[in-house]
């Protein structure tokens, strides 16, 4: 039951990650889209734009809570009794 709730949580943990990342990049193009008159260099040039620095920050993102998460197993792994 320990392997099935180890597996479960590994797979909600890189679906959370997976969402994180889109949810940064959809962030990124609609406020592109949004404030692209503002700057002066069209609406479309930057969406794309920052949908790319949507991308590199979601990357970072995950990077750092995956590191985390990746973390906590291995201490669990490493103090398991046998």
């Amino acid at each position: 039951m320990l392997d099935f709730t180890k597996a479960a949580f590994r797979k909600l943990v890189e679906i959370s990650l997976w969402i994180n990342l889109i949810v940064y990049v959809v962030a990124g193009g609609v406020i592109g889209w949004n404030g692209g008159h503002d700057v002066g260099i069209g609406r479309e040039l930057a969406a794309l734009l920052c949908v790319i620095i949507g991308a590199l920050v979601g990357m970072l993102t995950n990077i750092l809570f995956g590191g985390f998460i990746a973390t906590i197993i291995a201490i669990e792994e490493n103090t398991k009794l046998k």
